[in-house]
């Protein structure tokens, strides 16, 4: 119960804080709509050099970047919450009553990840709404779109777990920035969210065989499918996405746990 309590503490504030920045809505409604804009005029004018990337049906390029943009999306505004928010924390004040109680200061900092979230569901909507008002996307895909959205929340837990080791870091040395990065950079280069990853060096294939979002982009595409469906690559991809988001949701718990501890004792958990 005290779980569901936090949960729309933090949610109801993050939600009324965005309320009053209504141009920051505006704004993302008319970058949603820029992206869009800016796909399809790359999709129209360039192509594939070759045939490895044919599964997504005529509209193969344009659901091929539109899916890269929902990765970067989701992973981009989720990610940075934690750290932002232990920042927010230890600036305001408020810090020591927050960890006189572990429990409920590892379930607000993780609260912080839920609205975010939510807001990634809204825009992953628009987009594909707008995808297919607008340019002519089939929409026989529909009731995959849905089936997508529990592996969201798995892919949820590994950036959860990423953004626990950057609040790690803001704990200890008030900055998180240099994992929030790393994950940004590899996410954007290595994952095949705009290069398919054939296209790389076998070593760094190797090395996006092990990152999160490269499951999950694997599994977008997957689902986006209009014509054929591989269920075994979609199995591959949804046991390797469970297996390291698991992995990496626990080592971020570990690493927050550690660095909560090691604070408390340097009695520098407050200081900013």
């Amino acid at each position: 119960m005290n779980i569901i309590r936090i949960l729309k503490a933090v949610f109801r504030k993050d939600f009324q804080i965005m309320m009053r920045y209504k141009l920051n809505l505006l704004m993302t409604l008319l970058a949603i709509i820029f992206y869009l804009v800016f796909i399809f005029f790359i999709s129209d004018t360039f192509t594939f050099k070759d045939s490895e990337v044919t599964n997504l049906g005529d509209d193969n390029l344009f659901m091929f970047l539109l899916s890269g943009l929902l990765l970067i999306d989701i992973t981009l505004t989720c990610s940075s919450s934690l750290p932002l928010t232990v920042g927010f924390y230890q600036t305001s004040g408020i810090m020591d009553e927050l960890v006189s109680d572990i429990k409920i200061f590892f379930i607000t900092i993780i609260c912080a990840t839920i609205f975010p979230f939510f807001l990634s569901l809204v825009k992953f909507s628009l987009y594909l709404l707008f995808a297919i008002l607008f340019f002519d996307i089939d929409i026989f895909f529909l009731a995959n779109v849905l089936i997508i959205i529990p592996f969201m929340f798995i892919y949820l837990f590994a950036i959860i777990g990423i953004g626990l080791m950057a609040a790690s870091l803001t704990l200890i040395f008030k900055r998180g920035n240099p994992v929030i990065q790393l994950n940004n950079i590899l996410t954007a280069t290595i994952t095949g969210a705009f290069i398919p990853v054939t296209k790389f060096a076998t070593q760094l294939q190797t090395i996006s065989d092990f990152l999160p979002a490269t499951q999950f982009i694997n599994i977008l595409r997957l689902l986006f499918e209009t014509e054929s469906h591989y269920q075994t690559s979609l199995n591959i991809s949804a046991l390797n996405l469970i297996i390291l988001s698991i992995v990496i949701f626990t080592l971020g718990v570990f690493s927050f746990y550690k660095a909560t501890n090691y604070a408390k004792l340097k009695n520098i958990i407050a200081d900013y």
